[in-house]
């Protein structure tokens, strides 16, 4: 008996994390169709061992052409096969192929980063209409913690579960002895001013005894110069395992977000929890709600504001804290996708709570 189909529509080529964990978990239960926008090199791309389908309209995300790709390739997608449920990253695909799931089975929303909490302001009526009549198809939505959770309107909790943005369990090897005269720090992710490549420029400046290891998609000027810096490595867009690798040798995670909007401050970075796996320190700033929670649990240095950092003062904090972590976390079987998994596979069996 062949496995039930399972549309999954993106907002990127295959390339993100949490897709390459969605798709490896959901491709034991479902045949997948992956439906993305983007470019990514191929050696980037994790999903596709994980599909049976592969369809990116590959160029620029907002790019009139490319979008039309996209939307063909719905259509060519949708209307040839008959799907028994549909998972869709963010809000914006729910715009542009909305008539279609109206009457689709089982349409599964996955908020990772919300267009209603980019604004500086409170939402308006309009925009509370305007998400009431965009989430009307949606049997339900995922968020990726409970904040995200209290955020959204309680009339729409009801159709909703938390998918917490945890890693898989890394089965760290023993540690070797590091070279103390030298702090290594891990930049990974989305690398841009606002998730804190400037903090760590004005670090490295200071000396060649900071070292950065530099890890995904860079975003701007000041990421690229941090990346061509004599005192950075830029290994690319990597595989879990092996950045937790990296990780796991290196003295901090940066884990800055900027506090421009609702979304950054609500932030659920998962290289906190990457760092939980690998017992690596994280950098994070006051302004993010998951601070506390850093702060509460010894992960790592928590810096009081984004915006006046003395790179001078937080080198010799970074320096002599680095020991200071982790000393009795016992906290990398809880915060695992091994215990999230099992929540993904019932939404999309249809088995809500």
């Amino acid at each position: 008996m062949k496995k039930p189909k399972l549309l999954y529509i993106s907002t990127n080529p295959g390339d993100c994390p949490r897709t390459t964990k969605e798709i490896r978990t959901l491709s034991n239960h479902f045949r997948i169709f992956y439906l993305g926008i983007g470019v990514a090199e191929d050696r980037s791309i994790f999903i596709k061992p994980f599909v049976e389908n592969y369809f990116v309209a590959k160029g620029a995300r907002y790019s009139i052409l490319n979008l039309l790709k996209y939307y063909f390739g719905f259509l060519k997608l949708r209307l040839s096969n008959k799907f028994d449920s549909i998972h869709i990253i963010n809000e914006q695909p729910l715009i542009i192929f909305y008539p279609f799931l109206l009457w689709s089975n089982n349409v599964v929303l996955d908020i990772f980063d919300s267009m209603f909490l980019k604004g500086k302001t409170k939402l308006s009526f309009l925009n509370n209409w305007f998400r009431s009549f965009l989430y009307f198809p949606l049997d339900h939505i995922i968020v990726t913690d409970n904040n995200r959770l209290n955020l959204m309107p309680k009339k729409f909790h009801k159709r909703m579960s938390v998918l917490e943005n945890f890693p898989n369990i890394y089965s760290k090897p023993i540690k070797t002895r590091k070279d103390n005269s030298v702090l290594k720090i891990m930049f990974i992710g989305a690398l841009s001013k606002s998730r804190g490549a400037e903090i760590l420029l004005n670090l490295i400046q200071l000396g060649d005894d900071v070292k950065i290891g530099v890890v995904g998609w860079i975003r701007d000027d000041i990421a690229q110069k941090l990346s061509d810096h004599d005192n950075s490595e830029y290994y690319g867009v990597l595989p879990q395992d092996e950045v937790f690798g990296l990780s796991y040798d290196a003295d901090y995670i940066m884990c800055c977000y900027e506090p421009l909007n609702a979304n950054n401050i609500n932030a659920s970075p998962n290289k906190v929890y990457d760092a939980i796996q690998t017992e690596t320190p994280v950098i994070i700033n006051s302004e993010v709600v998951l601070s506390s929670f850093v702060k509460d649990n010894s992960l790592g240095i928590v810096l009081s504001d984004f915006y006046t950092v003395d790179p001078q003062s937080l080198k010799s904090e970074l320096f002599e804290k680095r020991e200071s972590f982790f000393k009795n976390s016992n906290l990398s079987e809880k915060y695992c996708w091994e215990n999230q998994e099992k929540i993904l596979i019932k939404i999309h069996n249809n088995e809500y709570d």
